[in-house]
Order: structure tokens, then sequence, then C-alpha cells
């Protein structure tokens, strides 16, 4: 998997070989092409978790569904 500046997370599989067939792709948007996917991750190689502007995307590597949508969000105003 790789995570795009376009709000894009593409994938690559491997063929029957085991080499990686970077002629075939599979892709998952999401969002607005003006902010990049980041942070990519897989956890336990049963999800990959994106990081997309404020908010953490976890994806399920066969399916390549979106299961989960967490919007993080932070005060500014933190106290101690």
């Amino acid at each position: 998997m790789c995570a795009l500046a376009n709000g894009t997370v593409v994938v690559f599989r491997r063929d029957n070989d085991g080499r990686w067939d970077l002629s075939k792709y599979h892709s998952v948007t999401l969002g607005p092409p003006q902010n990049a996917a980041r942070c990519l991750v897989s956890v336990n190689s049963k999800r990959v978790w994106c990081g997309y502007k404020n908010k953490v995307h976890i994806i399920h590597p066969r399916s390549l569904v979106v299961i989960v949508c967490i919007i993080i969000m932070y005060d500014i105003k933190c106290s101690k």
C-alpha cells in the first residue's frame, strides 16, 4: 500500500510467483484531492490504518473497504 498526496491509498498485489505486480493496482479514495493521505501502517496484517486530515481511516487490506473512520478532535485550551 502507498499513501498518496491526492487523498488516495494505492494497493499493489503480488503475482503467482510472489513478486509485486506493479502493472496493476487498486485505489481507495479517502477524500478530496486537496489533502494528502499520510501515516500508513499495517496492524497485525488484518487492518491498515491511514491518517487523512484529522481522521484515521481503518481499511481491510483484502476487500479495500474502509471499516471505520475515526475523527480526531482536540481542545486547544488544554489545562494541566
